[in-house]
């Protein structure tokens, strides 16, 4: 489903799916962040943030350029103020500041996807979303230095993702970047191909929408979280998250789905300790019930073979050390696979088969044998008798 505004609105909406895409449509004035533009911006994250159907979102822009920065022309009007624009300067900036943080702060994430230029604020944008693709003819400044005005709050976004000596040297040069470098420095991800920047993001969108949008939660947290910690406060802080994460439903789901090899199905919730009491007491994992259901096959083949009842206790215990291997259950398929040689042996009495009490180490060494796939010893005694 496509949900699109008129196109006279500063900012556009549009669905693919899970993915929510955010077009700036200021084109005739570079995309430059409004008052206007800022404020929609704000309302519009405030309201993903509550919609659990959007997964993931992307940020583009309409027109040659990605984003310009504040609009100048709007600012410069209000140099007529009482005060020479002080209030409304300051206001513009922390709501500015404030939409920066809710793009950090929001539970999806968010990846902007530049043709054109990003400058100044604009570039401020393009390093505060999670991650970045760009055009080959993309480019990124910082250039308020140019006109007298230091990139003062680009350069808090800016500098928590490229080193410092790169990052000032945007702020001090004013220099535009091209695509490519912007890569080698860490202020976007990828280079893609003129015109095809908004396809290439909106897939990695679609790839991260489809993992947990819980476990995406907590993790993008924890990310701007912890980098802002000393390293033992860090490992402190990341530990109980990810213990935090272990409770999860999400997780236990994604683990048992590795194991069983089947695709997880996303629950996207946490569990409460209540819950995590009652699951772990009432529920077994799909991994443990086929273990469960593969020691009833082996005990009902022993029966069919004439394995003795010590030997049964024996060949139990020996399954259950290694049930915890992915091996299990094809070992146990292996051995119920020769169960018309060893039903055959039975039924002739042969000496040295199942029904004797001491032949546990024969038994050992079919089992070994199953585990690692090759025939086993008994099974060739047999054809050998035969």
């Amino acid at each position: 489903n496509v949900h699109t505004q008129a196109d006279t609105a500063v900012l556009l909406q549009q669905r693919d799916g899970p993915i929510a895409i955010l077009t700036l449509n200021r084109p005739r004035a570079r995309n430059s962040l409004s008052e206007a533009l800022l404020i929609a911006l704000s309302e519009t994250f405030a309201a993903i943030a509550a919609d659990t159907s959007v997964r993931a979102v992307v940020l583009t822009g309409n027109g040659p350029a990605f984003c310009a920065g504040h609009d100048m022309k709007e600012l410069t009007a209000r140099r007529s103020d009482a005060d020479g624009g002080r209030a409304y300067f300051k206001t513009i900036m922390t709501t500015c500041s404030a939409m920066m943080q809710q793009i950090v702060h929001l539970p999806q994430p968010v990846i902007a996807a530049v043709s054109g230029v990003a400058t100044a604020a604009g570039c401020q944008l393009v390093a505060s979303c999670d991650l970045a693709v760009a055009s080959s003819a993309a480019k990124f400044a910082t250039p308020g230095v140019d006109i007298g005005l230091f990139c003062s709050t680009p350069m808090v976004a800016l500098s928590r993702n490229v080193s410092r000596k790169h990052a000032m040297e945007m702020l001090l040069t004013g220099d535009m970047v091209e695509a490519e470098r912007a890569v080698e420095i860490g202020l976007i991800n990828r280079v893609v191909p003129v015109g095809e920047e908004l396809d290439a993001a909106v897939a990695l969108a679609k790839q991260i929408a489809s993992k947990s949008s819980y476990t995406l939660k907590i993790g993008k947290q924890a990310f701007y979280q912890q980098a802002e910690m000393g390293l033992a406060a860090a490992y402190a802080y990341a530990s109980e998250v990810m213990t935090e994460n272990m409770m999860a439903r999400d997780a236990e789901e994604g683990i048992c789905a590795f194991i069983d090899k089947r695709k997880p199905t996303w629950e996207d919730r946490s569990r409460s300790p209540r819950q995590c009491a009652r699951y772990r007491l009432a529920a077994l994992s799909q991994s443990r019930r086929r273990i469960i259901e593969k020691h009833a096959q082996l005990r009902r083949w022993m029966f069919a073979v004439g394995i003795n009842q010590m030997n049964r206790r024996r060949l139990g215990l020996k399954c259950a050390e290694h049930a915890h291997k992915f091996a299990f259950a094809q070992c146990i398929d292996r051995l119920i696979a020769q169960q018309p040689r060893y039903a055959e042996a039975g039924e002739r009495g042969v000496e040295r088969g199942f029904r004797r009490g001491d032949d546990q180490p024969r038994l050992d060494r079919d089992f070994d044998a199953a585990v690692g796939g090759a025939e086993t010893p008994t099974a060739r005694r047999i054809e050998t008798a035969e």
